[in-house]
């Protein structure tokens, strides 16, 4: 018995645009926690349209540019509370064909012409 464990402080995720993401949010505890997901100081609910929590975990779906930034995954029992940085990143398809080409040059030192 005691307050919640995060397994982790921070985390971070990238999506491609377009695409659903899920993400655990790294809290447990004895007794087992209270899971809220916050965005920008705003408890993520059921007013949400295409963001969706269960338990510990955070579901959206057709991410879009304006998902990507800081949400907080916090957990609560009766000893205490601990809370989680998830740095959600999505990316564009113009980053995407931008990124692509630098990591593969990167790997086998490769000239790219973009």
């Amino acid at each position: 018995l005691g307050p919640p464990i995060a397994q982790q402080k921070e985390m971070k995720t990238m999506v491609r645009l377009g695409e659903d993401v899920k993400i655990q949010c790294p809290i447990s505890g004895n007794p087992t926690p209270i899971i809220e997901w916050k965005k920008g100081g705003e408890t993520i609910d059921y007013t949400f349209i295409r963001i969706r929590t269960k338990g510990r975990q955070l579901r959206i779906k057709k991410s879009q540019e304006t998902d990507t930034g800081v949400f907080i995954c916090k957990g609560v029992n009766g000893f205490g509370n601990v809370e989680v940085r998830v740095d959600l990143i999505v990316i564009g398809k113009l980053e995407t064909i931008l990124f692509i080409p630098r990591i593969l040059s990167d790997m086998y030192t490769a000239t790219y012409f973009l």
